[in-house]
This record gives structure tokens, sequence and C-alpha cells, in this order.
């Protein structure tokens, strides 16, 4: 059901920015534009945000799928999980521990970094080089450093095996 919400809102959101490109309205244009400009910064065009949103859809489905054909197996469903676990463990949201993220991280630190150009060019980095380093070259950026901040406790969180 989750992975039919996430298909639908993606599909809304095809079509909020659809509506967009073909109004006339300077406003549309400008938050056009500016979104563009922004996801440029991190190497990423619209078209490729939902390319990727679909091909991660398609890929937690057949997870789900996978997992579907052998619940009736306790022993089978046991390594599939432990296995699938393993991989997520070392995949880049993986290793920060999200549920420190949830409890600790006030949502207008994520809103305001959003706001930020330099936004998804941070989430690149930080998605294709997950470790302290690279967490540390955006710790003191005015409006993205405070998240950062959160995401580097939440990955020493989870590798000291804090909850």
């Amino acid at each position: 059901m989750y992975l039919e919400k996430m298909g639908e809102a993606s599909e809304r959101y095809k079509i909020f920015i659809k509506r967009l490109e073909l109004s006339d309205d300077p406003a549309a244009r400008e938050y056009l534009r500016a979104t563009n400009a922004q996801m440029l910064e991190g190497g990423f065009t619209m078209q490729a945000m939902f390319q990727g949103l679909e091909s991660s859809l398609k890929q937690y489905e057949s997870i789900v799928q996978q997992e579907e054909a052998i619940l009736s197996d306790p022993v089978r469903h046991q390594e599939f999980t432990r296995a699938l676990k393993e991989q997520w463990g070392q995949s880049a949201m993986g290793r920060i521990d999200m549920s420190y993220l949830a409890r600790v991280m006030d949502p207008m630190v994520l809103n305001r970094a959003q706001k930020d150009p330099d936004f998804y060019k941070c989430i690149r980095e930080v998605s294709e080089n997950p470790t302290p380093a690279t967490l540390q070259k955006w710790i003191d950026h005015p409006t993205i450093g405070p998240l950062v901040s959160e995401m580097f406790k939440a990955m020493m969180s989870k590798s000291m095996g804090q909850q």
C-alpha cells in the first residue's frame, strides 16, 4: 500500500510540474527556474529525479514480491531478511540511523536546508560517499550544516550501536 501511495504521489507531482511548465504565471516560471538551477547544482535534473524514483519504486516492489513468495518458509524468510538488512546497511542511507533522525531532528532544519541552492549538491556528495569526512565538509555551512550535523550524529549513533 505504501508503495502504491508513493507511486500516486510521484504521478501527482509530475502533473503539478507539467502544469507549472505550461503556465504563464511568472511565479510558476520562477519556481521552476529556481528548482531546476538548484537541482543542477547537485547534478540532478527533474527527469532524472522522476526516473530515479520510478526505478526505486520498481526495486522496492520486487523486494516485496520476493518476500511474499517465501513468507510460508520461515528459514528462507529469515535468510532473506538478514541478506536484505545487510545490503541496506551497506548502502548510503543504511549507514544513517533514520529512527534517531526522526526522534531528534527539528523538521524546520530540513526545510531550511532544502531551500539552499547547495542542498542537492550536498545530498549528492553525501549519498555517493557517506563518510564522516564528507559530512565534515558541509558541517559549517550556515543552512545545510545543522542538517548535516544531525546526519553525522545519526551515523555515529548507528555505528556505535546507540539508540
